[in-house]
């Protein structure tokens, strides 16, 4: 085997192997240590119209955030989501938010209900099946 290619085998292993490693640190530092099982943020979505104006994103925003437990709010106008991020509690769930939300207004919106298939399969945006998936699920069960 000529010198190059070895050195070229060695150079791209070791980056792979650093990359692998910083990964792991990464998932190691950021996996919570001890933390009660009430202090998870829940999700919601509410749907618009595809291509939301700017005015409504703007009455959209303001009234999200004026509802009491909201932590987060992100608005996609040109797909017309509108996720919300909230501590649950025994008075906020993804129903009373979105009432307390369509109360003073009337949006013509609706309130983001999966599918138990969508529920089964947990992050709809997560790939399971990729290699940076798996690789951290293992190290994230290691570090648990």
């Amino acid at each position: 085997m000529p010198k190059y290619l070895k050195i070229t085998l060695v150079s791209i292993s070791s980056i792979l192997l650093l990359l692998v490693a910083t990964l792991a640190v990464h998932i190691y530092m950021v996996t919570p240590k001890n933390q009660p099982a009430t202090a998870n943020w829940q999700l919601g979505r509410i749907t618009f119209e595809p291509n939301m104006s700017d005015s409504l994103v703007t009455l959209a925003n303001r009234e999200m955030r004026s509802i009491s437990g909201i932590k987060q709010v992100v608005i996609n106008a040109e797909q017309g989501n509108l996720v919300f991020a909230y501590t649950p509690s025994d008075d906020l769930n993804n129903a009373s938010i979105f009432e307390k939300f369509n109360k003073n207004q009337q949006f013509n919106a609706e309130l983001f209900v999966p599918s138990e298939k969508q529920l089964a399969q947990s992050c709809p945006v997560i790939d399971k099946s990729s290699i940076t998936y798996r690789l951290g699920a293992f190290f994230q069960n290691i570090f648990n």
